[in-house]
């Protein structure tokens, strides 16, 4: 559902209540040790801003699913866990989430389940060998020349560990049996499925899954491993994780019910008001909303406050420019600030700025 669905109060509110002291102390109680909670729930709010759809989940599995993440330590950065918005068989909106591969990895080395773990997708064009058995060896050299950016060229995925008695073991995984296990997950065509953004990661995630099946692993890395078995069937299971007993889910009190109804056309009034909302969100426990930056914002960096400008004066909100930049391979998932993307981008997007402004707006009327 477009983001403008969303009742500016109701926004406000679940913003506070993300934010807010009382729920940043729940976070506290359940975050590993080093992690900041002020820290965490910000990533959250950015995946809200890059997924809209998740605003509009319902509230309980919505903080379920960020005190269960908590809880194992795993940032809804988009490289080590995503929040998906699905629909139950009722027609529901729930939130849910998923690890991904380089989360699992920091379970594996926090909880000190193996002493050195890699997994990797194999292209074409690389040099990969490998032999199960009595005499059983995997050998990968990727070829330098080749786009490993490129997900079609991928031919197959592997995974090794090296596990705390000394032993070694792998796996390997063709496309088709890949391709086979997405196919079987429900959520994987959605366009903010972590299939669709992050293939190469999906890719090493499942054949690490499916090695983590023979290592004798802590509890806690094995309950996010198989929780994963849990979300490919979850149409038919509805039931969202448990939350410990020490983190009790807030609930949002008087709050007012949000009807989906079909997207209205996107006006240039209906944008604005979009942009601005993003741009100018409100603090914590405050209802006075900042006021939105202008071309004459000071800046430390003369390109970002160029590209800002041309931002302000187009009506575009940041976060929606950073989404656009990810969305074409010129921005990382977890890029929050203009100052975070590389300068060559910045140029790039200036010097044909018509254009891409267009790209832009077609992306944003998606």
């Amino acid at each position: 559902m477009p983001e403008e669905l969303v009742p500016a109060k109701e926004e406000n509110k679940l913003r506070t209540w993300l934010e807010g002291d009382a729920f940043t102390q729940q976070l506290a109680k359940v975050l590993p040790e080093g992690m900041s909670p002020a820290r965490f729930a910000r990533i959250v709010w950015t995946a809200c801003t890059r997924n809209p759809v998740l605003k509009q989940t319902e509230r309980e599995s919505f903080f379920r699913c960020i005190l269960e993440m908590a809880s194992f330590g795993l940032e809804a950065d988009g490289r080590r866990a995503h929040l998906i918005p699905r629909r139950d068989k009722n027609g529901v909106l729930q939130c849910t989430w998923q690890a991904d591969y380089k989360g699992l990895k920091e379970l594996l080395y926090r909880n000190k389940d193996v002493v050195s773990e890699h997994s990797d997708v194999v292209l074409r064009g690389d040099l990969f060998e490998y032999e199960f058995g009595t005499n059983e060896f995997l050998r990968h050299k990727p070829n330098g020349a080749i786009d490993r950016t490129d997900t079609a060229l991928i031919t197959c995925a592997y995974c090794y560990v090296k596990l705390p008695g000394g032993s070694l073991k792998f796996d390997v995984m063709s496309r088709a049996e890949i391709l086979r296990i997405q196919k079987r997950s429900p959520a994987a065509s959605g366009e903010s499925s972590p299939w669709t953004t992050d293939w190469a990661e999906m890719a090493k995630k499942t054949v690490f899954r499916r090695v983590s099946k023979g290592l004798p692993l802590s509890p806690q890395t094995r309950e996010v491993v198989e929780r994963d078995d849990e979300d490919d069937a979850w149409p038919q299971t509805l039931s969202m994780p448990q939350v410990p007993v020490r983190a009790q889910v807030p609930t949002l009190e008087s709050e007012p019910s949000v009807e989906e109804v079909p997207p209205a056309p996107r006006t240039p009034e209906r944008k604005a008001r979009a942009s601005q909302k993003v741009r100018s969100p409100e603090p914590p426990q405050e209802k006075v909303p900042e006021p939105a930056p202008t071309p004459t914002e000071p800046t430390g960096d003369p390109l970002v406050a160029q590209v800002r400008a041309a931002l302000a004066e187009a009506d575009i909100a940041e976060t929606h420019y950073v989404s656009w930049l990810f969305n074409i391979g010129c921005a990382k998932s977890e890029t929050i600030e203009l100052d975070e993307i590389a300068p060559k981008f910045l140029r790039d997007t200036l010097a044909n700025w018509d254009a891409n402004l267009e790209a832009i707006k077609v992306f944003l009327a998606q």
